[in-house]
């Protein structure tokens, strides 16, 4: 909030309002995703796999107290050695375009969070990298049936986070 009220030239001005403003739902996330996915399977043929790609994605804070985030493992870049460091995790199950003309673009469907048990209270529920994963195969498989798609298979890729035995056998 603080950097949008900066790039907008506001600093001088009484910051209380774009707090309240900022801090009440104004759109319906589970709705949204919904939407988005409603959308793709304009360029997604039934007889053909929805693909996707899941990762998870570590954002920093500074906060000790902001709910969800716990000290971790934060990478220092690209020949950096990683470093412990508040953030709070997400998985992202994001969309893999059909390829055209050797391009493809990955167009993220959902974040959920990955509050694990040490995180600061959270409204979110705990769970682990590879539970947020298959939660969001779940819903995007309720997505998919809930317009049609009943039968359309859905191809995952992810890294080796999401290699465990329960992921196996709790998938849709």
């Amino acid at each position: 909030i603080t950097q949008v009220i900066v790039a907008l030239g506001l600093v001088q001005w009484d910051w209380t309002a774009w707090y309240s403003f900022l801090s009440k739902q104004r759109v319906n996330y589970e709705q949204l995703c919904e939407c988005l996915v409603r959308e793709t399977l304009k360029d997604v043929p039934e007889e053909k796999p929805y693909t996707v790609g899941m990762d998870a994605v570590p954002v920093p804070r500074s906060s000790k107290k902001m709910p969800g985030t716990f000290l971790g493992r934060i990478s220092a870049g690209i020949g950096g050695k990683p470093n412990l460091g508040r953030l709070q995790r997400f998985v992202n199950l994001s969309w893999l375009v059909p390829e055209e003309n050797s391009y493809t673009r990955a167009i993220p469907l959902q974040w959920l969070s990955a509050c694990p048990p040490k995180a600061v209270e959270s409204a979110e529920p705990t769970r682990t990298e590879w539970q947020a994963g298959l939660a969001a195969i779940q819903w995007l498989r309720g997505c998919l049936d809930k317009f049609g798609r009943k039968l359309q298979w859905i191809v995952t890729t992810g890294d080796g986070a999401y290699d465990i035995n329960n992921i196996w056998s709790q998938l849709p």
